[in-house]
């Protein structure tokens, strides 16, 4: 503990104004008073010591018998038991009325929203495009040099040893967000997460990733099913509002002239290594609906708006090659011979022996294969 210079040391100072200043100016010393130690039983709530080795005043928040001690002029100290931390509406510079509070800790939170530490974000009244209740900035936290890791925020939680049960969730982040006004013009829209990284430098990163979503079994109690991402989307039993479509995921690629000579809207990557069981696919389709309800129309839909073409030339590559290292795929188009056929999908030699390819033409679709470096009808 830092060695104390009390007050009362002074010489020469009367012992009634000695008493008073023991109120405010408690003592100095070298070092971080400790809160519980220093000053116990003789520091007044509200006195201050001063730190001289850093020039730091710090003022007990705590009590006489117990010493809490906290920097002065700082906000973001400690709380003590059954006390709140409020600011006012922006008139008050302290407001004890509950309609005013923004930010306050509950030592006894309402069994349904569970909240301790309470951030209650108003909206000003000014022009501002953009507002934020709640804002983080970090520029200075990235600077260091070398393989260093920086979290600008980072939540950490987890049951120890509370048995979960019945319908018990565990969340280290709940996000809410309900519509109940009227939007007009159409046009806008409501995120419920919204994540941007932006690469601005030269050089090379490795990686550049909007979300990484991790979940991993760690221990050998059992687990009914491992999901990295699981997406809900429901259109509530009752409701009429016009929906257009409905999309589990939607993913957007806006590509430019700079753009990679490989590209995909979704890539799923089998990382198993050694003797142990193999994915099962790639992509797998459920139905748990009645039988008023029978499923999907289609397992894979490629169409797109009448006259307007998804696919530029394979309707679906498949994994065989020949020994030329050629693909072998699926087409579908309006060719109606060999001939035609090259025009819209390019040179025989471009494509294994055993590719299909569908004519569509109305009246007269049929069905070819390339054999021989031929389009084959079959």
């Amino acid at each position: 503990m830092a060695k104390i210079t009390r007050t009362s040391d002074l010489s020469g100072v009367p012992a009634v104004l000695r008493s008073y200043l023991e109120n405010f100016i408690w003592g100095v010393m070298d070092g971080v008073p400790e809160d519980g130690v220093t000053g116990i039983y003789a520091a007044n709530k509200g006195a201050s010591a001063l730190d001289r080795l850093t020039g730091t005043v710090y003022r007990n928040v705590g009590s006489k018998s117990s010493p809490s001690w906290l920097p002065s002029g700082s906000i973001a100290g400690k709380l003590i038991d059954g006390e709140s931390l409020r600011f006012g509406d922006g008139t008050d510079t302290y407001d004890e009325t509950v309609s005013d509070r923004r930010f306050y800790y509950e030592a006894a939170p309402d069994a349904n929203t569970g909240g301790q530490l309470i951030l209650d974000c108003v909206a000003d009244s000014t022009t501002t495009n953009y507002g934020t209740g709640l804002k983080v900035t970090g520029d200075d936290m990235f600077t260091s040099v070398g393989a260093k890791k920086r979290w600008l925020v980072a939540i950490n939680g987890g049951r120890a040893s509370a048995v979960m049960g019945g319908d018990a969730n565990d969340m280290l982040l709940k996000l809410d967000y309900d519509n109940e006004a009227v939007c007009t013009p159409t046009g806008a829209y409501a995120r419920g997460l919204s994540v941007q990284v932006n690469n601005k430098t030269t050089g090379v990163i490795a990686a550049l990733q909007g979300a990484y979503i991790g979940a991993r079994q760690r221990s050998t109690g059992a687990v009914g099913s491992l999901e990295g991402l699981q997406i809900d989307v429901k259109i509530d039993s009752g409701k009429t509002a016009a929906t257009d479509e409905i999309r589990g995921l939607a993913v957007e690629l806006n590509l430019c002239a700079n753009s990679p000579a490989a590209s995909y809207g979704v890539v799923v990557r089998n990382l198993t290594d050694g003797n142990y069981t193999e994915p099962t696919a790639a992509f797998k389709a459920i139905n748990d609906g009645t039988s008023a309800c029978e499923g999907f129309d289609y397992g894979l839909d490629l169409m797109s708006a009448a006259g307007v073409s998804t696919v530029r030339l394979g309707e679906i590559r498949l994994s065989a090659q020949d020994a030329n290292n050629l693909p072998c795929v699926i087409f579908a188009g309006a060719g109606t011979d060999d001939a035609t056929i090259v025009t819209d999908i390019g040179a025989d030699t471009l494509w294994a022996d055993g590719s299909i390819y569908i004519s569509v033409v109305d009246g007269a679709g049929t069905l070819w294969q390339k054999r021989n470096d031929t389009w084959t009808s079959i």
